[in-house]
């Protein structure tokens, strides 16, 4: 620098400085803007879990046990990938449903005709499994053979499982299941009723 101003050395030297200051601070804020998008990606694919997961819990696993019986409407249990039927409280029947529209997958349960539903974000491959109580086999349908106890049934995205509905293996010794009144009653009839 001389008493007359910047040589255009030093005047070309300052732009480029003060260009890549520019465009490192252009590139922070793109890679923040793609750090946020993602983190909001995933607090709403972790929100969608939280919610299917919490209303697959409301179903209640106090029931059973299912043996082999398709029919929900005389107590029992039939299901595939995609829904499952069963005898529910108070002589109702709760049906649960998997969906895929629109991208976007939902679960759908009913309990004695009062629906609820949940959707997972982004879609996934939800899918019901059924584990046998006998023998802990997994499979896709419910019943799978004559005599067979149903243990559990997962709840799956993609093959990870989601959450599990842990069923009753035997029935207790002071119970008898009223499908009727949808709850079990002493065999003696007592008035002493297990909810």
């Amino acid at each position: 620098m001389n008493d007359h101003g910047y040589t255009l050395s030093e005047a070309l030297t300052a732009l480029v400085m003060l260009g890549l200051a520019l465009g490192g601070v252009t590139q922070a804020v793109h890679v923040m803007s793609g750090n946020s998008i993602r983190l909001e990606r995933d607090r709403m694919r972790w929100e969608s879990l939280a919610a299917v997961r919490e209303l697959f819990g409301r179903l209640p696993g106090n029931l059973g046990p299912f043996v082999s019986e398709t029919d929900p409407a005389r107590g029992g249990f039939s299901g595939d990938e995609r829904s499952m039927r069963f005898a529910c409280a108070y002589g109702g029947v709760c049906h649960v449903e998997t969906e895929l529209k629109a991208g976007v997958a939902t679960l759908v349960v009913d309990i004695n005709g009062h629906r609820s539903f949940a959707r997972l974000r982004p879609a996934g491959s939800l899918r019901l499994q059924y584990v046998s109580a006998n023998d802990g086999v997994v499979s896709s349908i419910w019943p799978v053979r004559p005599g067979i106890r149903l243990g559990a049934v997962e709840l799956e995205d993609g093959g990870t499982p989601l959450a599990v509905l842990q069923l009753e293996n035997a029935q207790a010794a002071t119970c008898a299941f009223n499908i009727q009144i949808g709850t079990c009653v002493p065999p003696n009839g007592a008035d002493n009723v297990r909810h």
